[in-house]
């Protein structure tokens, strides 16, 4: 009962810690925000788990029938807490929540193996399931580092510079096909054949501004021929320009701040 006690205290630890790791990246990197609700659902989902436990759980006269259970559903409930707030809130999965549900799920498959191991039948090879502390053996020891080690890692993942695991090779592993280029470039072309036929004005001069500058980007050259890497960012650009072109809402004045004498009424 005093390990149970132990863990029960650590636990918390563990809790201030997701807690403190959210008020880090709240107000240090506002913008890494699928991590502030990594930490702040982690907290949240363990405060859940560890109050469920204390009052349900723990009382329990035969603790260790169900104890190894009860965590093994709790990492699995905390991994779904954590894909679902990111899948509600369309976040991409980055890879400290991946780490997080994956090193989560590898608890639930240790518990229910522990599980097994003290209630069930014994997996090192004994002749009657491990019940006691005296027969601890190396699976059991495994559960109780990594049950440790895994938090660390997660807490570390949520206040890590993420630039560390990032290579500048790794922006342009997509190869872009010609296919996709010649479509680009029949675009622009049409586009500036819209664009020419717009009566004068801003809104004439900024879209001939957007498409030049995307045909410029497709024209570069790099040591291995046409570079295709500024793909996306011409199609944005003719995004743009077509907006510009063919619809007649006003643009939001903070779009043409720095303009002398623009006013949102040019934009019509």
């Amino acid at each position: 009962m005093i390990d149970y006690a132990l863990g029960f205290i650590a636990d918390n630890v563990w809790i201030l810690c997701f807690l403190a790791a959210g008020l880090y990246n709240a107000y240090l990197r506002k913008d890494y925000k699928p991590i502030f609700h990594l930490s702040i659902v982690l907290a949240v989902s363990f405060s859940v788990v560890k109050i469920v436990y204390s009052k349900f759980i723990l009382p329990l006269e035969n603790l260790y029938e169900i104890y190894y259970l009860y965590w093994a559903a709790s990492s699995i409930f905390i991994a779904l807490a954590i894909s679902a707030d990111h899948q509600i809130r369309g976040y991409s999965f980055h890879w400290p929540i991946k780490l997080a549900v994956s090193l989560l799920l590898l608890e639930m498959l240790l518990n229910v193996l522990v599980h097994v191991d003290r209630n069930v039948m014994a997996l090192n090879g004994a002749a009657k399931p491990n019940l006691n502390l005296d027969n601890a053996w190396w699976l059991w020891s495994l559960r109780n580092y990594l049950l440790n080690l895994d938090n660390f890692f997660i807490i570390l993942s949520l206040v890590f510079p993420y630039k560390a695991f990032r290579s500048a090779q790794d922006i342009f592993k997509h190869e872009f096909s010609s296919i996709q280029m010649d479509r680009a470039f029949k675009r622009i072309e049409l586009l500036e054949d819209a664009i020419y036929t717009m009566p004068a004005g801003l809104r004439k001069t900024h879209a001939h501004q957007c498409i030049t500058s995307a045909r410029f980007l497709l024209e570069q050259w790099g040591l291995k021929g046409e570079d295709r890497q500024h793909l996306f960012c011409a199609n944005v650009l003719c995004d743009r320009a077509r907006h510009l072109a063919f619809y007649t809402e006003a643009v939001p004045i903070k779009d043409v701040e720095g303009f002398e004498g623009a006013s949102e009424t040019e934009y019509r």
